[in-house]
């Protein structure tokens, strides 16, 4: 109930499975927001905002930072309150987050074809200047830092919500529940949250469809280079369901009916029945007594939260585990934004279509991953040593499997670029010098001669017969040696290892995820039970400084690495129009290998290192 208010006919709700259920909500809401939605729309952001992968990696940090330093502080102070009213506080943190997301479309005025502001014929002008007159830059694009903060602020918040779901969540459980039964909740915690991201997919390439106005008349359609979709619905819909699930969660109890009672009986159990059983109320009174006297006693001091700290970390179990894991997330998390990205670049498809495709793969991969790993930790009867040994093989397996994320397609021909760097130096050439051609106007056209364009300017085309069909390009060499035309739109890729390409990323997340709940037993398994909370939260730090805080900042750095074509934003450098594929399956492949092999070894040690 809510304070004085229970309503009886609701108390049927009142145990762990509806918890259960209702944590799964929330942690689907978030993973919807953070692993799906968010990660979907990070190069839309980048075009709408002008905005560098490494720009767009560090917005995701900033989550993750935000998780970081909350994670400890929640899951020390948050292990002695009252959890589910933490966690359904954390909803509220995150609708709050969610919806300040959407803000910058609000505060960035209309989008127009080549960007804010911009109008006009963008083909040859045969003029000796510039056509900047007819490019109407209006300021809005360069100073973009007020959105950008946004985005970080709004990312803070999320972080912040997202810090208590899976400490306290999953402690909730475990103090809840059978021990053996633990790892079946647990695991549907984790399965929930591999589904997340991919119904996020499917949602965000739906609002991608829709033009970033909601407008229906555009002269634009989702398959041209130029269009924005509608990236700020996602971030409405999170936030108000993130709001339907904060009021039930604040409704739960501190714990449970009959919780200390059972408790007892499995310690009893454990000690050959030598313990005395007491009453329920007697348990649940002495447990308030005992809590009140070390609450007076150490007064929640950072001594204490240090003492606790140093008998965790001098785990070595702990550790080797949390650093593998922390790796494995390195990975996840860096490739993982730009998923949408790189099978958009190497495909050539549009990004509502990438989302989808990306959906396709995860959803089976990370979610039959997560469930199968929970099945088999249960018929291990969650013992730790063998889950340690389970998690050592499947990275083996995985790290095998990772090689096949070499394919790819053959690069794009553009039009007199060779190597990667910016626009300025590469595009301009005897026919179409004469056309002073704007690099602030991205509007790609396919030539006749299969070569693709940065613009109907630099394809040196001055006349446009009809709408997306431009001709007389003195830049575009036909069979008769006469002048070609040019297609709006980047050229078609005549690849078609699409369908091998996802299925091995299905296989290779399948094989990343079956370990997550055997390793998570094990880390559960490997400290006392009054250091669980503190320890998930370390873990949570641990990984975020190690692995989700620069993972996108570092992969964002490495793709950026991978751009051929940087547009000319009024004067700046803007977003990446054109990725070299070569460089991009070879920066997978080599990513992945590597920490894979980082994460054996790990494994390993945690084996080697535990003791009952």
């Amino acid at each position: 109930g809510w304070g004085r208010v229970r309503p009886g006919f609701l108390q049927f709700l009142h145990n762990p499975q509806w918890f259960t259920v209702f944590l799964c909500m929330f942690i689907l809401t978030q993973g919807i927001l953070i692993n799906g939605v968010t990660s979907l729309v990070i190069t839309t952001i980048e075009k709408r905002f002008s905005l560098s992968s490494l720009k767009a990696g560090a917005i995701t940090s900033t989550n993750e930072i935000s998780v970081a330093i909350m994670g400890v502080y929640v899951s020390y102070f948050g292990a002695h309150g009252h959890k589910p009213r933490w966690i359904g506080t954390a909803a509220l943190l995150i609708a709050t987050g969610g919806l300040l997301f959407s803000v910058p479309h609000y505060i960035s005025g209309e989008y127009k074809e080549g960007g804010v502001g911009r109008t006009g014929f963008f083909g040859c002008l045969n003029s000796n200047k510039s056509n900047t007159t007819h490019l109407l830059c209006d300021g809005q694009r360069a100073p973009n830092s007020l959105q950008f903060v946004i985005f970080i602020v709004a990312q803070v918040l999320i972080g912040a919500g997202a810090a208590p779901v899976f400490t306290l969540g999953t402690a909730f459980i475990e103090e809840s529940v059978s021990q053996s039964a633990s790892p079946l909740y647990i695991g549907a915690m984790y399965t929930t949250a591999a589904l997340a991201p991919a119904i996020g997919f499917f949602i965000g390439g739906a609002f991608l469809n829709m033009h970033v106005d909601l407008v229906s008349e555009t002269g634009l359609k989702p398959t041209d280079p130029e269009w924005v979709g509608a990236w700020w619905l996602g971030f409405l819909v999170c936030g108000a369901m993130a709001l339907f699930t904060a009021l039930p969660l604040c409704a739960y109890t501190k714990t449970f009916p009959h919780v200390a009672e059972r408790r007892a009986t499995e310690q009893s159990l454990k000690k050959g029945g030598k313990t005395v059983i007491k009453s329920s109320e007697n348990l649940v009174s002495s447990k308030k007594r005992t809590l009140k006297r070390f609450l007076i006693k150490l007064g929640r001091t950072v001594r204490s939260m240090l003492k606790a700290i140093r008998i965790v970390l001098s785990n070595a179990t702990f550790i080797f585990v949390t650093i593998a894991m922390a790796l494995e997330k390195m990975l996840i998390f860096g490739f993982g934004v730009f998923f949408p990205k790189l099978i958009e670049s190497q495909f050539g498809i549009t990004a509502s279509r990438s989302s989808i495709y990306t959906g396709l793969a995860v959803v089976p991969g990370i979610a039959g991953g997560t469930l199968v790993g929970g099945i088999v930790s249960a018929k291990l009867n969650s013992d730790p040593s063998r889950n340690a040994k389970l998690a050592v093989v499947v990275t083996l397996v995985a790290m095998a499997a990772s090689g096949t994320l070499v394919i790819g397609c053959p690069d794009v021909n553009i039009a007199r670029i060779t190597q990667r760097t910016t626009l300025a130096f590469n595009l301009t050439a005897s026919c179409n010098s004469h056309c002073a051609c704007e690099p602030a106007l991205y509007s790609p056209v396919c030539g006749s001669d299969d070569n693709m364009y940065f613009s109907a300017c630099y394809a040196g085309c001055t006349q446009q017969s009809q709408p997306g069909i431009y001709t007389n390009c003195s830049c575009v060499a036909s069979a008769d040696g006469t002048e070609g035309s040019a297609v709006r739109g980047a050229c078609e890729n005549p690849c078609n290892k699409l369908v091998v390409y996802l299925v091995c990323l299905f296989i290779v997340l399948f094989l990343t995820f079956l370990p997550e709940i055997p390793t998570t037993t094990v880390l559960l398994r490997c400290v006392n039970d009054h250091h669980k909370s503190l320890a998930l939260g370390l873990q949570w730090l641990i990984i975020g400084i190690v692995g989700r805080i620069p993972g996108p900042v570092l992969f964002g750095y490495l793709i950026d690495d991978a751009c051929l074509l940087w547009q000319q934003d009024c004067g700046q450098r803007g977003s990446c129009v054109g990725y070299s594929n070569t460089h991009l399956s070879r920066l997978s492949v080599i990513s992945a290998l590597t920490i894979k092999v980082l994460s054996a070894v790990c494994f390993s040690l945690a084996w080697w290192f535990y003791r009952p």
